[in-house]
């Protein structure tokens, strides 16, 4: 079913700060956008059918704006929208065809996902050198357009008039999880966050080849930390199998759960945080920790 998704591009370097400053600017893409149609000549749509939905097979994917009559049947109603342009269908359309205008759907959205995934790996839909610099954060986690957590996530969610999208994919693996409501609340917002996250988490940890369970308890114990450090891990344990940590951070003192990502190499569920551990140390967010 079609979703409007709201692709508003947070991110964006401006005024003379390349490399050094982001701001949430979907006036800065709709400006984009206009260069782009004027140089080529094409329309957003057209172009993205060609360079992007032909390769890939989407055939439910595009910049409609309005929706298509044989669209519109496979379209999800937007809710809170009785009073907008379109009573009938709850829908709202947007002259930010960049920033505001693509509709798509959970499965070919997935599929995108994956072909950014491969591109960053080893190129593919984009050249590998595009898709590197398009995920490589400027400020914070903001990369072009996408957000980077951990170093080897891809992330961007979005609100539109009566829809809400969250999708996360993976730079390891063929691996990406798209989450759509046809409802958009504040409550929604970060609840559909945290089911996207959640069910990326548990797939990430059933693909992972785990480390055998007997290192982990070599794995625990209490930590130190640089004194500069805005997030470490204080302390590290096992209960009924699973390995934890306590951590110290800005917001306070909390304890998360641990999966396996890769060779001594863990997440933390609920959050985009890695852990790597070396001898007598473990690393957080790039900061190491020496076991005391």
């Amino acid at each position: 079913m079609l979703f409007s998704c709201y692709w508003n591009p947070a991110g964006l370097t401006v005024g003379g700060c390349q490399g050094r400053q982001t701001i949430y600017s979907g006036g800065g893409f709709t400006l984009a956008e206009l260069a782009f149609t004027r140089i080529t000549g094409m329309t957003l749509r057209e172009a993205f059918r060609k360079e992007v939905a032909e390769p890939l097979g989407l055939t439910r994917t595009g910049y409609f704006q309005p929706l298509d009559e044989d669209l519109i049947g496979n379209a999800a109603f937007g809710g809170r929208l009785a009073e907008k342009e379109d009573p009938a269908r709850g829908f709202h359309y947007y002259p930010e065809h960049a920033a505001a205008g693509l509709w798509t759907t959970p499965g070919e959205l997935v599929r995108i996902g994956q072909a950014l995934s491969r591109s960053w790996r080893e190129g593919g839909l984009l050249r590998k050198e595009t898709a590197r610099r398009m995920l490589t954060p400027v400020m914070d986690s903001f990369g072009l357009g996408i957000q980077c957590f951990r170093g080897d996530i891809g992330y961007h969610d979005g609100w539109n008039e009566g829809f809400l999208t969250t999708w996360l994919f993976s730079l390891r693996e063929d691996l990406c999880v798209a989450v759509m409501f046809n409802r958009s609340t504040n409550e929604l917002d970060w609840k559909q966050s945290y089911i996207a996250i959640d069910l990326f988490q548990t797939l990430e940890e059933e693909l992972a080849e785990d480390t055998d369970r007997t290192d982990r308890e070599a794995f625990c114990g209490r930590y130190e930390h640089p004194d500069d450090a805005d997030l470490w891990a204080e302390e590290v344990f096992t209960k009924d199998g699973k390995l934890y940590a306590k951590f110290h951070g800005d917001e306070g003192t909390f304890t998360s759960r641990l999966y396996p990502i890769g060779e001594r190499t863990f997440g933390r569920r609920g959050g985009f945080t890695k852990i790597i551990f070396g001898k007598d140390c473990l690393t957080v967010g790039g900061i190491t920790c020496k076991k005391i």
